[in-house]
């Protein structure tokens, strides 16, 4: 029994932490709040809940008491192949759908779990991708993985599970993808456990869709037994969020019990083998051919990318990139252009900004996109909204479409660092290496504080073996970030914190 004054203390705590991590502590789950903050105090330096209850009260929480807190007052419950219809919907037909899509364009696919737990749902969905899609070397696959609770994350990344998770699965299921260690402990295989990444992220607090933490252009977001435990509020925002983090024809899948929860008027409820999920709507059909250039794209490769690097880029009027060979220029041929609904003075930038930033990626498209409209495509001088296209397109999966546009603004504005950041990133999701750290080293040229620019170059340098490389990158982040607020955005960090990017590199640089 909780005493009178402490249990006004205790909803003026379920408040905080609602706004901080949009946990709802009604009166019903005070309790449970209790206990959690009995088992939090000693890590957080005091000798009892009382104390630390008090504490919490009259001190700003920061992110490092977020991530404790969140440790003990977070369930983690969770095992291999959890619900089995789930996992034989997204095998049997949600995948083949997707991947139906993804072999017409650009063999890329996306999935993001959101709150993860100790990791064995985002290793359950890459074993199935391992048996589904065959040879992996063919595919551009990013399956992340994200929680607010670090200990969980912790242990995910190790691999290493005891038969607790293993319950109800075949045994020759874990001598095929896991080796034994020790007695009642199993240890991932190298080649499932390199497709999933692992990070921390606050679905209240940290920003998505958002291109700096790779939480764009999902083709399945599966959140499940987490939105339950938020206030109505706040799981509107996230379920809005979602929406905009979707693909067209994306899937949402949570738990049974939560799909009653998500309301939104292009999210459609599906049954698929008798598991429910929820299906983002498709928009009024986008033709390819108004869309592409005038010439069919081919696939992107490395040799396609010409980007002048930092070594040799010269004056900045010499920066120059030719997304692919056999972009018509000006002079091509007027009857095999795509056309625009209207100029830029029809459409300003601040409406089709709007438009984007509100996730409506497909109505961007259409009211910019049209057979009738006279105008061209190459006439469009404002190259922020090439570049709002660009981006809409890599929001919507059609990748090759959103490095065509960007290459546009690019021509448009050649100094412009963000347009290059934003092409690296496209490649990036196209698996085009050499391009993509090519259009970085150019960002950071033309801005040597361009911070998301020097974190994804140094992401990339580490995935591809180069880590002296990589923690020099990281250490330029850390000082470019000395000028920031704790709490305040940095230039083109689409919402996140200086203070939550200073810990990211952090632990980077910690673990390596």
């Amino acid at each position: 029994m909780i005493q009178n004054g402490l249990e006004i203390k205790l909803k003026e705590l379920g408040k905080i932490i609602s706004d901080k991590m949009g946990i709802d502590f009604v009166d019903r789950r005070l309790p449970d709040l209790r206990r959690g903050i009995e088992r939090a105090a000693k890590e957080l330096g005091h000798r009892d809940w009382v104390s630390c209850l008090q504490w919490l009260l009259t001190t700003p929480i920061s992110r490092d008491t977020i991530k404790v807190l969140a440790a003990y007052l977070t369930i983690g419950e969770t095992y291999f192949f959890r619900d089995e219809k789930l996992f034989k919907a997204i095998e049997q037909r949600i995948l083949p759908d997707i991947m139906h899509e993804a072999m017409r364009t650009n063999k890329v696919i996306r999935i993001w779990c959101a709150g993860c737990s100790t990791g064995e749902e985002p290793y359950s969905l890459a074993i199935i991708l391992s048996t589904v899609l065959g040879d992996l070397s063919k595919w551009n696959v990013t399956i992340l993985a994200t929680d607010i609770n670090t200990s969980s994350l912790r242990r995910a990344t190790e691999g290493v599970y005891t038969e607790w998770s293993f319950r109800g699965t075949p045994d020759w299921w874990k001598t095929r993808y896991f080796a034994k260690v020790r007695e009642g402990r199993y240890h991932l295989i190298n080649d499932i456990k390199k497709l999933v990444t692992f990070s921390y992220h606050n679905l209240v607090e940290d920003p998505f869709p958002s291109l700096t933490n790779n939480t764009n252009a999902m083709h399945i977001i599966l959140c499940r037994n987490v939105l339950m435990y938020f206030n109505p509020t706040v799981r509107r925002q996230v379920v809005h969020r979602f929406h905009a983090s979707l693909v067209d024809r994306g899937w949402l899948i949570a738990s049974p019990a939560e799909t009653a929860l998500i309301e939104h008027p292009s999210l459609k409820r599906v049954t698929v083998f008798g598991t429910l999920a929820h299906q983002k709507g498709s928009g009024p059909v986008l033709h390819h051919e108004y869309i592409c250039p005038p010439h069919s794209a081919p696939t992107v490769n490395s040799s396609a990318v010409e980007t002048s690097s930092e070594t040799n880029i010269g004056a900045t009027s010499q920066a120059r990139i030719s997304i692919y060979k056999g972009i018509p220029d000006r002079q091509a041929s007027e009857t095999a252009k795509p056309e625009l609904a209207t100029s830029t003075r029809g459409l300003a930038f601040e409406e089709a900004q709007r438009l984007y930033l509100e996730g409506r990626h497909e109505e961007l498209l259409n009211r910019t996109l049209s057979r009738e409209r006279t105008t061209s495509w190459l006439d469009i001088d404002d190259a922020r909204i090439l570049a709002l296209l660009s981006r809409a397109f890599a929001n919507t999966g059609s990748l090759n479409e959103a490095v065509q546009w960007c290459g546009e603004a690019i021509k448009k504005d050649r100094t412009n660092p963000s347009y290059h950041f934003l092409l690296a990133t496209i490649l990036q999701e196209l698996g085009v290496y050499e391009g993509a750290v090519k259009a970085l080293k150019t960002a950071i040229y033309l801005d040597q504080d361009f911070i998301p620019a020097h974190f994804a170059l140094a992401n990339l340098e580490k995935k591809h073996g180069n880590p002296d490389r990589s923690r020099r990158h990281f250490r330029n982040i850390l000082k470019l970030l000395e000028r920031f607020d704790e709490n305040g955005p940095f230039p083109e960090s689409e919402g996140m914190t200086a203070g939550r990017m200073r810990e990211i590199v952090r632990s980077v640089l910690e673990e390596s």
